[in-house]
């Protein structure tokens, strides 16, 4: 895992494990299943496209104190930056919900991020300055997925 020069994580689903609280935040009766079924196909509108979500970000920073990091993601970003890659995160999240998360886990102020990508556009991406090897960590097919439309290469 450590053969690469460039490491490029998503945050939601990846650095932390944001998505029961990003559900939750809805006050929805949709099931979590179904939830993530919406959220993360290839095709059709995000969850919050779905409904009337005004009060979602207002009650989804209030969710920010208990949204853990994913196991051993410091421990491996900081062997990463012990060994001089280069690290960086991509985001759907706003700046100012990003920087919450800063307050709560100091270490992320030193990982450059690009937040406000809007997936499964790969802008953030392609906007990565890309040094040697390069790897990517996406937890969505819809992350993931790069359509004739939005390929650059």
């Amino acid at each position: 895992m450590e053969d690469y020069d460039t490491y490029i994580f998503d945050f939601d689903g990846v650095v932390v494990d944001s998505e029961p609280f990003h559900w939750k935040s809805y006050e929805t009766d949709v099931s979590f299943r179904k939830y993530c079924e919406i959220n993360h196909a290839l095709s059709g509108p995000y969850f919050r496209d779905t409904l009337n979500s005004d009060k979602k970000d207002e009650i989804y920073i209030t969710c920010i104190k208990d949204v853990p990091l994913k196991d051993g993601f410091e421990a491996f970003y900081k062997r990463l930056a012990k060994l001089g890659k280069h690290v960086y995160i991509v985001t759907n999240t706003s700046k100012e919900i990003f920087d919450l998360f800063t307050e709560k886990f100091q270490f992320l102020k030193n990982v450059p991020v690009i937040t406000g990508c809007n997936k499964p556009n790969p802008s953030g991406y392609e906007s990565v300055p890309k040094i040697g090897k390069v790897i990517a960590f996406e937890d969505s097919y819809r992350g993931y997925y790069r359509s004739e439309e939005h390929t650059s290469e």
